[in-house]
């Protein structure tokens, strides 16, 4: 009978070993000794184009424990190579952020991120410890787009202690993060004027007061075209198409619904055609441009008098 309370004791201090850890300061406390981390986290962007995945509090304690002495104290650190990022976001500059302080991969091992004290008088620590990435500077061509539910990567840690029992080795745990929000750095989500239509008036001008060719008209009308996106640290190359049908007397021009008179859509001294494009950048999610249209007539001609119209669209694209 003895030695079956004797076994039974040991079974009990043996499940007491181990520290204890909870999300957001609410529900069960778990032995991340047997047991890993799961955690939905809020790509938020920062500046100088860091990400970080945060929005959460990842609280830790030392549970308490017979027969350890007054000092006893349980550290949580980094393991060798403590974040491993998945694919979604390894070609970008990556990392942890430990307590306020930056650590890029592979992040130093040993990086100390609490001290647990044992009861009486035990303590519990926040871990602060959350996954970024940079996209700035952003690889060739990569266009990052992280939906909900997404796994980020997977923060590993491990618990060491000051106890100097056999009975409490180190042993490892894990956190996996994953994206609780959509998160899209491609320029497609980006607009031109906020998706605005656009009116370019001429006004009243008189039939031979317009010019007949593209770069001798003095008919002109600027207009600046603002691009934007939806989430901040796009940087990138982007194109600007101009879709719409051409003059009859010039293909270069945009047609009208008057045959006698087309448009001539100018990027500094650069002609862009129907169906044509030019080149610009974003940079942490904005730009602009500045363009000129100009009112052309068909050589030789005399338009007829009164209002015209037409149609185009500008297509903001990538490369």
């Amino acid at each position: 009978m003895k030695y079956l309370v004797g076994l039974y004791l040991v079974l009990f201090f043996q499940a007491a070993l181990a520290t204890e850890c909870r999300l957001d300061g609410a529900g069960e406390w778990v032995d991340v000794r047997t047991r890993n981390i799961f955690v939905d986290a809020t790509l938020q962007v920062q500046p100088g184009g860091r990400v970080i995945a945060a929005g959460y509090n990842l609280e830790c304690r030392h549970r308490f424990e017979w027969g350890l002495p007054g000092n006893a104290e349980d550290y949580i650190e980094t393991q060798t190579g403590a974040f491993s990022p998945l694919p979604i976001i390894i070609e970008y500059t990556n990392g942890l952020v430990i307590h306020g302080n930056e650590y890029v991969s592979p992040v130093t091992p040993w990086v100390r991120i609490a001290n647990l004290r044992a009861a009486p008088n035990s303590n519990i620590q926040n871990l602060n410890t959350y996954v970024f990435f940079k996209t700035t500077p952003a690889p060739s061509g990569g266009y990052l787009h992280i939906r909900p539910s997404a796994f980020l990567g997977t923060i590993k840690l491990w618990v060491i202690n000051n106890a100097g029992l056999s009975s409490r080795p180190a042993f490892y745990f894990n956190v996996y993060v994953f994206a609780k929000n959509e998160f899209n750095l491609s320029p497609l989500t980006c607009t031109i004027n906020n998706n605005q239509p656009m009116t370019i008036d001429f006004g009243p001008v008189a039939p031979l007061a317009i010019g007949q060719s593209p770069v001798g008209s003095s008919i002109e009308k600027f207009q600046t075209l603002y691009y934007s996106c939806p989430n901040a640290g796009i940087n990138s190359p982007i194109t600007i198409s101009l879709r719409g049908p051409a003059a009859v007397f010039n293909s270069n021009l945009l047609g009208t619904n008057n045959p006698k008179l087309g448009v001539g859509l100018f990027r500094g001294t650069t002609l862009v055609a129907p169906n044509g494009v030019f080149t610009t950048s974003i940079s942490n999610s904005i730009g602009s441009d500045s363009v000129m249209f100009k009112l052309v007539r068909e050589p030789g001609s005399f338009p007829a008098a009164g209002d015209f119209s037409g149609n185009a669209t500008l297509v903001l694209g990538v490369p």
